[in-house]
């Protein structure tokens, strides 16, 4: 009947996805542990009438793992009414929640790779930038009046070149 997924995010429990639109962003209303996680949420929900949504309807809650660190809990309420689950059905759950904590992981991964991307692609872009900017100084030292110079210095010029710092220093 309902199913929610929980995230700690600033060490509280956050609904990110669930059946029912309204619960989505609502913080679970207590400092959830591990071991009394439902029974928890039974009491908070007395103590609070202002609650939209009455938590004393879970039943099950089974934690997500990244890297043996839970960083949320899958919470489901009855399959029907007065029905809970039966220990296949909680070994599927289970394993549903492993899934869970395995694109969790690959969401934070592909995002971590985004950023270094990004970073990388802000530094490619500068260093395009800089070797634009010799390549114009450059070729205005060409184009003007050429002062005299020596092989020794066109020879250090022309070495220099795949080395833009060594080239700017030269020019």
């Amino acid at each position: 009947s309902t199913a929610c997924i929980a995230l700690y995010e600033n060490e509280q429990l956050v609904v990110r996805a669930s059946t029912d639109r309204e619960h989505i962003n609502q913080c679970l209303p207590i400092k959830p542990s591990p071991d009394g996680l439902l029974q928890n949420l039974r009491s908070a929900e007395h103590n609070d009438p202002q609650q939209r949504f009455r938590w004393d309807c879970l039943v099950l809650a089974e934690p997500i793992m990244v890297e043996s660190q839970t960083v949320g809990y899958l919470l489901l309420g009855e399959r029907g009414m007065g029905e809970g689950y039966d220990r296949e059905e909680r070994v599927w759950v289970s394993t549903l929640s492993a899934y869970l904590g395995t694109a969790l992981e690959q969401a934070q991964r592909r995002e971590e790779t985004e950023r270094t991307l990004a970073a990388l692609n802000a530094e490619v872009q500068e260093l395009t930038m800089q070797e634009r900017s010799l390549q114009r100084e450059f070729e205005s030292l060409l184009s003007g009046s050429l002062p005299p110079i020596n092989r020794q210095e066109l020879r250090e010029a022309i070495y220099a070149y795949n080395r833009p710092d060594r080239l700017a220093a030269l020019l």
